[in-house]
């Protein structure tokens, strides 16, 4: 699914910024999350963890 940033109320600038800061905090390189957004790659089960696991929102608990 895609999306304008105008339908996200969000600038096409604050949105590089956000998938930056992601790409950043997963460990993942811009062309690896390039990848996985155009469907040329399938991610690993821990790249999907990586992406998940942002200390911002609670998308995976910690392992106890």
């Amino acid at each position: 699914m895609t999306f304008a940033p105008e339908q996200l109320d969000r600038s096409k600038a604050e949105l590089a910024r956000l998938l930056h800061d992601l790409r950043k905090r997963a460990g993942l390189s811009q062309s690896t999350i390039s990848k996985i957004e155009t469907g040329r790659k399938i991610p690993c089960p821990t790249e999907v963890e990586s992406i998940l696991r942002d200390p911002r929102h609670s998308f995976v608990p910690d392992a106890a």
